[in-house]
């Protein structure tokens, strides 16, 4: 997210509300990351109501509600939902 904002892709006000974690590669693969789970509870005890995920850990997002979670493959998956 924070790399969008700085090369200019996104604005900054599109981004607010979101969270979104996982490791992205050289190609804009975002690639799936140790305790997913931990990681949208956390975000949805910091208030946020959604949460773009990598793919490859949906399965591991079990049981948590209150918390729109989207599952992106890529950057260009991420930006095409932000951007709506």
């Amino acid at each position: 997210k924070g790399y969008l904002v700085v090369f200019g892709l996104l604005q900054c006000s599109l981004v607010e509300g979101f969270s979104l974690f996982g490791e992205v590669g050289l190609t804009g693969e975002v690639r799936a990351v140790n305790q997913a789970d931990s990681r949208v509870k956390e975000a949805l005890k910091l208030g946020f109501k959604e949460c773009l995920i990598p793919e490859a850990n949906i399965r591991n997002i079990k049981g948590i509600t209150g918390m729109k979670i989207v599952p992106v493959k890529s950057v260009r998956d991420l930006y095409s939902y932000i951007t709506g």
